[in-house]
């Protein structure tokens, strides 16, 4: 694993620790990297995290997923609404 990616795993695991219950971390896109080179085709992937709680609401760890963005993506520009020039 590249140092750049466990920077940024790290960073979201301090993130998602300062959340209170019920709240999720969510980066923005970003760009897939391997061995500190960004993948070929490029690969954007979103990250959400939020703090896991015992039964005794002590924190006790973080959930991570790291979410592939292609299909996202490529539906955006359909959800946003046109607007014509005036």
């Amino acid at each position: 694993m590249a140092p750049s990616e466990v920077q940024a795993r790290a960073d979201f695991f301090l993130e998602a620790m300062r959340l209170s219950r019920g709240q999720v971390y969510l980066s923005s896109f970003d760009l897939s990297e391997v061995e500190g080179r960004l993948e070929q085709p490029f690969k954007p992937i979103l990250r959400l995290a939020a703090p896991v709680f015992d039964a005794r609401s002590q924190r006790r760890g973080v959930v991570l997923i790291r979410y592939a963005g292609e299909e996202l993506i490529t539906r955006l520009p359909w959800s946003v609404p046109v607007r014509s020039a005036a």
